[in-house]
């Protein structure tokens, strides 16, 4: 008797553990992150004990996201990690947990007059006048490269895209720019821009119907010289290859897409680094083993448009009509 009262003590002691284990393992995640270095898997936030040792470059599902730490989960086990240690985050319900560590352009601006764009370590171009460039908000403040620039009031006129949930067709719902010049990729700086060229020709004027699913490299792949594409630099072990330049495209894409609620099905970085364009962890990257699709889980269709504007790379997303 005394054997069975102390089984069913133990037991209601470990109940509660195996009731929250099993809430932490239904619990959906918010996002998916990588490690960038080995990190500790901690019970609580702060000094606390140590659950176990995440390896470099694991995959976990991030539960709660905060600015110093994240609760996660990892394998079998939840709990918390410095979130300095992650990156690489992915929605998981893009329409009820927007991307984190990112900012949304708010609207459009159309340049007035040939505008010098210098930013970050960006070294500038002059974007002619007519451009237009995806802006943070009507104070025109624009991302370029890995920092910003501000451009003066009347630098051109400010349309504000339409809220996604209220917009009408035709309506610009959300947009984003990027920058090269003929530095970019020198000595293979015009190969570099053909590619850019190229492919925003291949994915500009693609409508995306409700609930279907948007490949880039369906439209744009192979990346060889036989697909229109010339050798120009790129991020590999040459340093160099055919279509070179054609993930600024699908980056800027990529960063167009993260103010919507259409779920990235694909994706991939470069490398922990990123890439000097962008800031870190915000590239896509496209080839023969990586590609950045999407599921519209909009409720109308909708557009892409891609303008390779003499340096001024922006891709638009429109309500089609």
């Amino acid at each position: 008797m005394k054997k069975i009262l102390t089984l069913a003590l133990i037991l209601l002691l470990l109940l509660p553990q195996a009731v929250l284990a099993e809430e932490a393992a239904e619990e959906p995640a918010r996002y998916t992150a990588i490690t960038v270095q080995k990190a500790d898997l901690k019970q609580e936030a702060g000094r606390s004990r140590t659950l176990r040792t995440i390896r470099t470059d694991a995959k976990v599902e991030v539960l709660e996201y905060g600015d110093t730490w994240c609760r996660v989960r990892y394998r079998d086990k939840t709990g918390y990690v410095r979130t300095k240690y992650l990156w690489g985050f992915v929605s998981q319900d893009a329409k009820n947990w927007p991307s984190p560590q990112f900012t949304t352009c708010r609207g459009l601006l159309t340049l007035g007059a040939d505008t010098l764009i210098k930013g970050g370590k960006f070294s500038g171009l002059t974007a002619a006048a007519g451009s237009v460039i995806a802006v943070y908000d009507e104070g025109l403040t624009l991302p370029v490269w890995r920092g910003s620039a501000q451009l003066p009031v009347g630098a051109g006129a400010y349309t504000a895209f339409a809220d996604w949930q209220t917009a009408e067709p035709g309506d610009i719902i959300a947009g984003f720019t990027t920058w090269y010049n003929e530095k970019t990729g020198s000595p293979l700086h015009k190969a570099r821009q053909h590619n850019i060229q190229l492919g925003c020709e291949r994915i500009s004027g693609q409508t995306v119907q409700p609930g279907a699913e948007f490949s880039f490299n369906a439209l744009c792949a192979p990346y060889k010289l036989a697909n229109g594409y010339e050798v120009a630099k790129n991020i590999s072990h040459d340093g160099k290859g055919p279509g070179g330049g054609i993930c600024q495209v699908s980056t800027t894409l990529y960063n167009a897409l993260l103010g919507l609620p259409v779920q990235i099905t694909a994706w991939a970085a470069h490398r922990p680094t990123g890439v000097n364009y962008i800031p870190r962890s915000f590239d896509a990257a496209v080839g023969s083993t990586t590609d950045l699709a999407f599921r519209n889980d909009l409720p109308y269709p909708i557009r892409i448009e891609a303008l390779p504007q003499g340096g001024a790379l922006t891709l638009l997303i429109f309500r089609a009509e």
